[in-house]
C-alpha cells in the first residue's frame, strides 16, 4: 500500500507544485509589491472536480504507476524517494515533498520538505449519482502567486486525469 500511496502522492505533487513559480514561472508580484496586483504570498484554492466514475476507479488511476504519465503535465518526471516521500523534476527545478496517504479514506496530503511552503489534500468522494468527485485544497506560503495561474494548473490537470479515467472506465 506504501507503494500506491507514493504514486497517488506523484500525481497530486505535480497540481500543487506546477503553480509554484519557481518550477513553472509562473508570473510574480514586481519585487516590492508582494501581495499586491492580484498576487498573493499565501493563499489557499480549493476545487471540486467531477468524474463518471466510482470514487474507486478514480483513486485507483491516480494510484496507477503506469496510468500517470496520462494526465500529468508536459515536461514533468517523478520520482519515489522512499514510502513517504517523492522527488517532482521539472522544466525549471526540482522538489520533494512528504507524502500522508489514507487508502481507507481516499485522501491523500503532500507537503513540500523545502521552501516555497506548498501543501495540498485530495479526497475522492462518492457522489449520490454514481459517480464521484476529487475535493482538491491548495495552500502556499511565502511565495508570490497568481491564483488564476494556480487554477488554470489544477483544472488543466484535472480535465486530464478526467479523460484518463473515463477511458479506463469504459474500456471493456
Amino acid at each position: 500500500m506504501a507503494a500506491r500511496g507514493a504514486t497517488v502522492a506523484q500525481g497530486l505533487l505535480v497540481k500543487l507544485l506546477c503553480a509554484v513559480r519557481h518550477l513553472y514561472a509562473i508570473p510574480a508580484a514586481v519585487p516590492g509589491n508582494r501581495g499586491r496586483a492580484g498576487y498573493e504570498t499565501c493563499m489557499e484554492i480549493s476545487g471540486r472536480y467531477g468524474f463518471h466514475a466510482p470514487s474507486e476507479v478514480v483513486f485507483n488511476n491516480l494510484t496507477d504507476p503506469d496510468r500517470a504519465h496520462r494526465w500529468l503535465p508536459s515536461g514533468v518526471n517523478m520520482q519515489r524517494c522512499g514510502s513517504d516521500r517523492v522527488r517532482l523534476i521539472a522544466p525549471l527545478g526540482v522538489a520533494e515533498c512528504e507524502v500522508d496517504a489514507a487508502a481507507e479514506d481516499m485522501r491523500l496530503t503532500l507537503r513540500s520538505l523545502h521552501a516555497p511552503r506548498v501543501q495540498g489534500t485530495a479526497y475522492v468522494t462518492d457522489d449520490p449519482a454514481g459517480g464521484s468527485e476529487v475535493h482538491i485544497v491548495v495552500s502556499a506560503e511565502g511565495v508570490d502567486l497568481d491564483p488564476q495561474s494556480v487554477r488554470e494548473v489544477l483544472d488543466e490537470t484535472m480535465s486530464h486525469l478526467c479523460s484518463d479515467v473515463d477511458d479506463n472506465f469504459n474500456t471493456g
